[in-house]
C-alpha cells in the first residue's frame, strides 16, 4: 500500500513559468513534492500451510512535475453567466526524490542495505516507464472532476486565477 503522509510542510505544490501558450491558453508549470508511507506484504502458501511471509516498510518523496495549459469557456445564461477553466496536462513525470527501505521482515546489516538500493533502482525504472500512460491518467481524472472547474464569473474573477487573467492583459 502507499499512503500519503500528512506532513503539512513537506507536502507542497508550486506553479511556476507561468505565459500564454500559442494557442492564447495560460500555460505553467506545477510541482508538487509528496511524502509517502510504502508498505507491502507477500506470503506464500501451500495447502494452508504458510511456507515464507516478506513484509516491508519504506518512505519516499516523490515529485511530480506537470505543464499545464488552462484555457476558459464562459457561457451560461444571460444574467448568470458561468465560467468554466479547461486544463490540460500536455507532459507529465514522476521523480523519486528521496528513498529509504526501514525494514524488511528480519533481514539487517548490508544485506538490508543492497537490497534497498536495488528496490530504489527498480522504483525508479518502473517510474520512468509509466510516465507516456500518466499524462493521459492524469487528464482523464481532470474530466471526471471537470464539475469542480465551474464557477460564476463574479467568482472567477475574484479568485487567483482572475489575477492571473488580469495580468495578462
Amino acid at each position: 500500500t502507499i499512503r500519503l503522509v500528512e506532513a503539512g510542510e513537506r507536502f507542497r505544490v508550486q506553479s511556476e513559468n507561468l505565459h500564454q501558450a500559442e494557442d492564447g491558453r495560460l500555460s505553467m508549470d506545477v510541482v508538487i513534492d509528496a511524502p509517502l508511507h510504502l508498505h507491502a506484504r507477500h506470503a506464500k502458501w501451500v495447502k494452508g500451510v504458510q511456507l515464507y511471509s516478506v513484509e516491508a516498510l519504506a518512505t519516499a518523496d516523490v515529485r511530480l512535475s506537470l505543464t499545464v495549459q488552462v484555457g476558459l469557456r464562459v457561457g451560461g445564461t444571460r444574467f448568470a453567466p458561468e465560467a468554466a477553466l479547461l486544463p490540460e496536462v500536455t507532459d507529465s513525470k514522476v521523480e523519486l526524490t528521496h528513498f529509504e527501505l526501514h525494514r524488511v521482515s528480519d533481514l539487517r546489516g548490508e544485506a538490508a542495505e543492497r537490497l534497498g538500493r536495488q528496490l530504489h533502482k527498480v522504483l525508479v525504472d518502473q517510474l520512468a516507464e509509466k510516465r507516456d500512460k500518466l499524462t493521459a491518467k492524469i487528464n482523464r481524472q481532470v474530466e471526471k472532476n471537470h464539475h469542480h472547474l465551474r464557477f460564476s464569473v463574479p467568482e472567477l474573477l475574484d479568485s487567483q486565477f482572475g489575477e492571473l487573467l488580469s495580468q495578462r492583459q
